[in-house]
């Protein structure tokens, strides 16, 4: 399972065709998740680092743990998984630490089991376009984002 999510965050980080993913620098998040990131990672805050390509896509990654974020533990957490409540809460968290920034709808979906949350953003005035894509596993979430120049090819960004 755990390679499943290696995969996961591979996929979600293939933004450029052009950039070859071969160098890409294995990133663990902890003992269930890593993430493949073009470059060492910088530490924003606790529980977020973010990392560059050559082309200045930023990719971002975080865990929150709800446990304590929420005071919610995995059984408590997991009857509001599926709900609209839920994903939609998500999405206004989201869009309170991007400033100017629109987002789709929250998609959710489920892979292995655990559920999974994903929009796309858009900065007009800052020409940036935002993919996220987030999943919970136990009492934790997990955010891998992508934020891209406006203008950038992101045809494979999903293969």
């Amino acid at each position: 399972m755990k390679k499943l999510y290696c995969l996961l965050a591979a996929i979600i980080f293939t933004i450029n065709v052009s950039f070859a993913q071969t160098s890409w620098i294995d990133y663990k998040v902890d003992n269930r998740v890593s993430a493949k990131l073009p470059t060492a990672p910088q530490t924003l805050m606790e529980g977020t680092v973010m990392s560059l390509t050559p082309d200045s896509t930023v990719c971002i990654v975080t865990k929150v743990d709800f446990k304590v974020s929420a005071n919610l533990d995995s059984a408590a957490l997991a009857p509001l998984l599926g709900t609209e409540e839920f994903a939609s809460g998500l999405r206004t968290g989201m869009l309170s630490q991007m400033t100017g920034f629109t987002l789709s709808e929250t998609k959710t979906g489920k892979l292995q089991g655990q559920y999974t949350y994903s929009f796309d953003g858009v900065s007009e005035a800052q020409k940036l376009k935002s993919y996220t894509l987030m999943i919970v596993i136990g009492q934790y979430l997990y955010s891998f984002t992508a934020m891209v120049k406006d203008g950038r090819d992101t045809r494979n960004k999903d293969e």
